[in-house]
């Protein structure tokens, strides 16, 4: 607790032009022992020294605390909220974690709420498409949940040949299909609950 600033300078890789590392900024207040941490991309030359030839690609983030609270969906149990809320406040330290942390709660749902018994998500997704009256949007949402997990996960590659690259614009994305998986599996279904109630509260004895 003793308000200093304290560096921890990130691995130099060892490439011929360039390489790029990073350095942790932490910051103890001596009035209410709360921790900051920022994050600040470093570049460095074949010499070994930091260059600013890059200095357009240097990022600072202010990594902790989060600055966003965490959200809540009426209806979504908490043990998936958590996730959602993780996969939230990580998009823009690692969008790839991001979409993984996505694929993750779109397949606990299917197994545990579902009870898709198929082997891997994409067979879950089918299973669960094939079982029931799914809306198109609902299941494009799972579909592009399970490419971009799938492309983060097994370094899947573009009609370009390209490597597929999860970026912080594609998380808000993701997040907004995991809602539509939200709204279908949990939502609605409260919704009707709740108005079938209200139905029979004003519907008269026979």
């Amino acid at each position: 607790m003793d308000g200093f600033s304290h560096v921890h300078e990130g691995e130099r890789l060892n490439i011929s032009v360039f390489s790029q590392g990073a350095e942790i900024e932490s910051y103890v207040c001596n009035e209410c022992g709360k921790v900051s941490i920022f994050l600040t991309s470093k570049h460095y030359g074949s010499d070994g020294k930091e260059t600013t030839a890059v200095k357009n690609r240097i990022a600072e983030k202010y990594v902790y605390p989060l600055d966003e609270p965490p959200r809540k969906i009426k209806y979504v149990p908490a043990k998936y909220m958590n996730e959602y809320n993780e996969a939230s406040w990580v998009k823009e330290i690692s969008p790839k974690s991001c979409a993984l942390v996505c694929r993750r709660i779109l397949e606990m749902i299917l197994q545990n709420e579902c009870h898709c018994t198929k082997f891997n998500l994409s067979q879950k997704v089918e299973e669960y498409i094939n079982n029931g009256s799914v809306p198109n949007l609902t299941e494009k949402a799972m579909r592009y949940i399970v490419g971009a997990g799938n492309a983060v996960a097994h370094d899947k590659k573009n009609e370009n040949d390209d490597l597929i690259r999860i970026k912080r614009k594609d998380c808000d994305k993701l997040l907004e299909a995991l809602e539509l998986v939200f709204e279908h599996i949990f939502v609605q279904p409260k919704r009707e609950e709740q108005m079938e109630k209200n139905i029979q509260s004003v519907t008269p004895k026979k």
